[in-house]
């Protein structure tokens, strides 16, 4: 068939030929123009469901970012509300610091008063002191005119010669019982001494004691039971004082009783004998009490040797806690190190999702590619199918790997003996692992990095479940430490306690005691320093333990980051199998309908050479896939050398293990010999304890001694008293009557000056056991204080740490929240610039397909017109006209719609723009195969990269979508359950809400707008159809009438 001409005459054409009053022109053009609406209706169709997908992408990210803005606004909530719990935790510290500053000081001032209530007492003391020593002058001379009234009663008795032979039997009686009186005299004076020097010797004990027991309590917390000890001593002291009461009463009974027995001389002889007889008893005991002492002095030096050695260990003990420093130490730098690998690892991570990135765009090229894409889904699937296999096998093994690491770790903390066959487990795992790590690099980039990544992550859990271990070793030792150290205070104590009780005893030995007190004071002070170090390692541990927990949540994080991209990267591979389909699907229909209308038009040579030229550009595009399979394989490879490296990495970090190992061994050993020596310590105070026993024995034949004491006091006042009724019976026997009333008169002043004495005594005595009993009271009162004050600093100093640590977690969350928060701003408003912008291309697609269905409805008035008037009436022509004039407006708007694609993806548009002004020119029979051949190329290559964007775009911004819903429902829920808030954040929620109801709105009304253009692209095609339908019946029906 020959080409066909036309030409134009003021807009309408002439000398066209006529087949029933259509030109065959017109019919081939509206063929094309059917064709072309055809295909630029399926382009739209799926431009619109890529925009529905980037629409549900946008909406799902923006859900995630809902999602992560409400965790950090609780996060944020939750770290106001401690911190306000915080600061009113530090100011009820702080009222109760003061108020217990403020008993301290009254405290201190009640202190004051009684010593200077104990220097009044110790003035008195002193007074009745010297009363007593005027008393004792008096009774000597009353003695001294006592011995002279005796000579002169000798004298008298020489001159009466009737009674000087009983006198003088009575005069030597009488002689020989002074003379043990003067002796008992002198015992019991030297009793007295002896007693007065006891007490002030205990109360110097006590008062070192005392001063002892509160540094001890100032230094450490757990020494509370030594304020028991110096209760049980005071009230020791406080039985002693009531004991000699108690004698002091017995001593009046039994010179009451004298007074009473004055006749018989005989009790009294009786009386003197067994005097002797206890006096002896008493040299004995005495004798007794000095071997004691010596032994005593004994256990004394023996205790200062263990004591030494004891100190020894203590010292062995801090070099062995200044090395587990030095690794500890050690641990932070490996573990710093670590850190900067993890953060090596982040960059590496980073590039390769760049290079993933890069590979997408060639990914999302290469989709343009309709025959090559096939054959590359094909073995896509294939892939996918093995990844997917590679996969559950490497979840399988990694399952396996954490059940093993479970059992070492169990075995680890049950038996410290199988730690070598764990450590040969380790190394088989690890073998497994490499052996895993080598199949995994046959599999693709992506699942390569992502499977580096998860055993990096387990060997991390596996370094932080080690160091876990390790630090409960640690807290386990320090812990038996303490206990230990606890038991040996305790025990030292209990001996303190009993050494105090026997230096109460012996006199002679109070500075060697002293001294051991001052020992037991630096050793005190070296068990708490050592105790202070054991509590900063303790909480070196505790920060060491929060920090590995936080580690491994961080790792569960990645590793479910991990998981969710994999899932992401499965579900991308299944969208792009179904595109791929698709594509197979629409490339079939297309080259259906083209040989169709090859096989109508009898075009076939020029499309064979546009298949030609496609081929050729097919080859091109291939060699570009080529290029990026390289590129991708080059990836694989750095990715393999970054988890050879990590391997390398582990390797260290185990041989940092069994190191760590080895000085936990070592630690385990210094324990044993640390327990051995405490062992050895406690057989050694038990052999004291026994030693004690002896000595409070030895205590009770002293208080028997006083007793005794008392005793020979009793006699002596009996005895004065017998004396002076023998001298009142000389008196009465001689002429010397007025001297013996004078003597008794004399001796009934003494008796009473001695009772208002004795009374004196007894009200100092009673004076000085109330203020040592309230000395007691004020420092326990004291000591107790200063252990609460020294608990109330030690928990302002740890809430204060605490503060701090929530300030700075606080800050960082403030920034974080803050960045993320600009992030969202900024993703927000270039989301509002692309729905901006693709609103702009809607209602211009919209206009122009109001201007088609303007095209239609002319189209169908012409056709009925031409129908209901005959072949060659005016009527036919002038509807004929107006089809031609119609068919060159739907050219115009056509030529629009290529120029609004090109203008859309961005490419320049001069070849389209010239192919499409070449059959308005010419209208020769190329041109439908023209635009049939353009309409494939601006369909097919161009729209998709940039569907695949927006596709992109879609899934983020509905992820954001979805993450920020569910940071407003967390949100809603939180201020449901804490009323309580601030108004700022308040306002910070109700802006969040009111974002993700804004963006909300926005989306329903997208998606109603995507539903309008869905019903107008189907009505179109309707349209076109039916246009088809015509076109191709109205030749046939004119055919029919002409024939």
């Amino acid at each position: 068939m020959s080409n066909i001409t036309f030409e134009l005459n003021g807009g309408r054409e002439t000398k066209a030929p006529m087949t029933s009053g259509l030109p065959v022109g017109r019919l081939v053009e509206l063929n094309a123009a059917a064709a072309d609406a055809q295909a630029t209706c399926h382009h739209w169709h799926a431009e619109l469901q890529s925009v529905q997908e980037q629409h549900r992408a946008r909406t799902h990210e923006l859900q995630q970012m809902t999602r992560l803005h409400e965790q950090k606004t609780s996060e944020v909530n939750r770290l106001l509300s401690l911190e306000t719990s915080l600061n009113d935790q530090l100011g009820k510290l702080n009222g109760h610091r003061q108020l217990l500053q403020g008993r301290l000081q009254e405290i201190n001032g009640r202190y004051l008063q009684d010593q200077g209530r104990l220097e009044k007492t110790q003035q008195q003391l002193s007074e009745c002191e010297s009363q007593k020593q005027t008393l004792e002058a008096q009774v000597a001379a009353a003695a001294r005119q006592l011995t002279g009234l005796k000579a002169e009663s000798a004298l008298l008795n020489e001159r009466s010669s009737e009674l000087s032979d009983l006198l003088q039997n009575a005069i030597d009686e009488v002689t020989r019982q002074q003379e043990r009186i003067v002796e008992a005299r002198g015992l019991v004076v030297r009793h007295e001494t002896r007693q007065q020097e006891l007490t002030i010797n205990v109360a110097r004990l006590e008062v070192s004691s005392q001063q002892a027991e509160a540094n001890c309590k100032l230094k450490q917390e757990r020494l509370n039971y030594l304020e028991e000890a110096g209760a049980r001593a005071t009230g020791h002291v406080v039985d002693l004082t009531s004991r000699y009461q108690s004698l002091e009463k017995d001593y009046t009974q039994l010179t009451a009783q004298c007074r009473e027995s004055e006749a018989s001389l005989n009790l009294t002889r009786s009386a003197i004998a067994d005097e002797r007889a206890r006096l002896q008893e008493l040299r004995q005991e005495a004798e007794q009490t000095s071997q004691h002492h010596t032994d005593l002095e004994h256990s004394v030096k023996d205790l200062a040797s263990r004591r030494v050695a004891a100190a020894a260990a203590l010292g062995e003990l801090q070099a062995e806690a200044v090395q587990q420093e030095q690794a500890l130490g050690v641990l932070r730098q490996q573990r710093a190190e670590s850190q900067a690998e993890m953060e090596k690892l982040r960059a590496c991570e980073q590039t390769i999702a760049q290079a993933l990135l890069s590979r997408r765009s060639d990914l999302g090229r290469t989709d343009e590619k309709l025959g090559i894409i096939l054959n590359e889904c094909i073995e896509a699937t294939a892939h996918l199918a093995d990844l997917g296999r590679a996969v559950d096998e490497l979840e399988m093994h990694e399952a396996a790997a954490a059940r093993q690491i479970q059992q070492f770790t169990q075995e680890l903390g049950d038996l410290g003996v199988k730690r070598q066959q764990v450590q040969d487990q380790i190394t088989d795992t690890e073998t497994t692992l490499a052996a895993l790590g080598e199949q995994h690099r046959t599999l693709g980039a992506e699942i390569a990095v992502l499977v580096s990544t998860r055993q990096s992550a387990s060997a991390a859990l596996d370094t932080c479940r080690a160091e876990l271990s390790a630090t409960e070793e640690r807290l386990q030792s320090t812990r038996n430490d303490c206990q230990a150290t606890e038991a040996h205070l305790a025990s030292l104590a209990q001996s303190l306690q009993e050494r105090q009780e026997a230096e109460a005893v012996l006199n002679d030995h109070i500075h060697v005691l002293e001294q051991q007190s001052r020992q037991l004071e630096t050793q005190t002070q070296e068990q708490t320093g050592r105790l202070e170090t054991l509590r900063q390692e303790r909480i070196g541990a505790e920060i060491t333990l929060q920090r590995l927990t936080q580690q491994n949540e961080e790792a569960g994080i990645r590793l479910e980051t991990r998981h969710a991209e994999i899932d992401t990267a499965g579900a991308r591979l299944q969208q792009a199998l179904q595109e791929c389909q698709q594509a197979e699907e629409r490339r079939m229909a297309l080259s259906h309908d083209v040989e169709n209308l090859l096989m109508r038009q009898q075009n076939q040579e020029m499309i064979l050479r546009e298949i030609e030229a496609q081929i050729v550009r097919r080859d091109h595009e291939r060699e570009t896939s080529a290029a990026g399979a390289r590129e991708a394989q080059q990836e694989h490879a750095a990715s393999t050398a970054a988890v050879e490296a990590v391997r390398r990495e582990l390797a260290e970090q185990q041989a940092g293990l069994t190191a760590a190992a080895a000085k936990l061994s070592e630690l385990k050993s210094t324990v044993q010999a640390t327990e051995s020596s405490l062992t050895a310590t406690c057989a050694s105070l038990a052999g004291e304890e026994q030693k004690l026993v002896e000595t409070r024995s030895a205590l009770e034949g002293v208080t028997q001694d006083l007793s005794l004491a008392h005793d020979l006091k009793v006699t002596l006042e009996a005895l004065t008293s017998r004396q002076a009724n023998v001298a009142a019976a000389e008196q009465h026997l001689g002429a010397l009557g007025r001297q013996v009333d004078e003597a008794s008169q004399r001796r009934a002043q003494l008796d009473t000056a001695l009772n208002d004495v004795t009374q004196q005594l007894a009200a100092a005595t009673e004076r000085c056991d109330a203020v040592n009993q309230q000395e007691t009271e004020t420092r326990q009162r004291l000591e107790q204080m200063t252990a609460q004050e020294k608990d109330l600093r030690q928990e302002i100093a740890t809430l204060t740490t605490s503060a701090q640590q929530e300030r700075v977690m606080y800050d960082e969350l403030r920034s974080l929240s803050k960045e993320a928060r600009h992030l969202h701003d900024e993703e927000s408003a270039a989301l509002a610039t692309q729905i901006k912008d693709v609103r702009q291309q809607l209602s211009g697609w919209e206009t122009q397909i109001a201007a088609l269905l303007d095209w239609k409805g002319r189209m169908d008035q012409c056709l009925n017109r031409l129908q209901q008037a005959g072949a060659d009436s005016p009527e036919a022509r002038s509807a004929n006209d107006e089809m031609h004039l119609a068919l060159g407006a739907l050219r115009h708007i056509m030529e629009r719609l290529q120029s609004s694609k090109l203008e859309s993806v961005g490419v320049p548009s001069r070849a389209v723009t010239a192919e499409a002004s070449a059959p308005s020119r010419t209208f020769n029979s190329s041109a439908p195969g023209e635009v049939k051949s353009s309409g494939p190329l601006l369909s097919e290559i161009k729209p998709t990269s940039r569907l695949n964007r927006l596709r992109e775009d879609l899934q983020r911004e509905e992820t954001r979508l979805h993450f920020l819903r569910q940071n407003s429902r967390s949100l809603e829920l939180r201020a449901r359950s804490r009323p309580q808030l601030h108004a700022a954040q308040e306002g910070q929620n109700g802006n969040a809400h009111e974002g993700t109801s804004h963006w909300e709105e926005r989306l329903k009304s997208a998606a109603i707008e995507e539903k309008n253009l869905l019903e107008k692209i189907a009505t179109l095609k309707e349209q076109i159809a039916e246009l088809r339908g015509e076109a191709s019946t109205q030749p046939i029906l004119a055919m029919n009438a002409d024939g």
